[in-house]
């Protein structure tokens, strides 16, 4: 290969590669969102809300982590501008892993149970029925009422 073949072909490939290196978020409209997720009227203490595109809108799925029954997200990680199913899962597992057998075992010896780990049904989460419109004004404030008797 001659040696002008080699730089226009190396000066196309970084033009190339660098046109493709910019922020995919600067492709959707996000808009800040915020909220409050209760489980049978209590506070969530520990999860996560999926924002996740349906009916048209399109853009990647965001999340919010759930503090003490607040989330919020904001700039290129909020959600994009539209209509979203929403997934809620909790990650409070009762201060306990389920694959730490060690501490298990240690619990079982002392003859102490588990500490209440919170379960948000399915019909939250893999089969959510809740659904949020992500407006670009706001203000987008939501609050997820779950019911750990509905179960579908």
């Amino acid at each position: 290969m001659n040696t002008k073949l080699y730089r226009f072909s190396f000066v196309a490939f970084v033009t190339l590669l660098s046109m493709g290196c910019g922020n995919a978020g600067d492709l959707f409209d996000h808009a800040d969102a915020s909220g409050t997720v209760t489980m049978d009227g209590e506070p969530l203490t520990e999860g996560i809300v999926y924002f996740v595109p349906t009916n048209g809108t399109t853009g990647p799925k965001s999340f919010a982590k759930v503090v003490n029954g607040k989330f919020s997200v904001t700039g290129e990680y909020a959600p994009v501008v539209g209509n979203h199913r929403i997934e809620i899962k909790s990650t409070d597992d009762g201060g306990l892993a389920d694959d730490d057998e060690e501490a298990i075992a240690r619990w079982v010896a002392e003859g102490r149970k588990r500490a209440h780990r919170v379960i948000v049904p399915p019909i939250y989460n893999q089969r959510s029925i809740l659904t949020a419109d992500v407006t670009a004004d706001g203000p987008n404030e939501f609050k997820f009422e779950l019911s750990s008797k509905r179960r579908r």
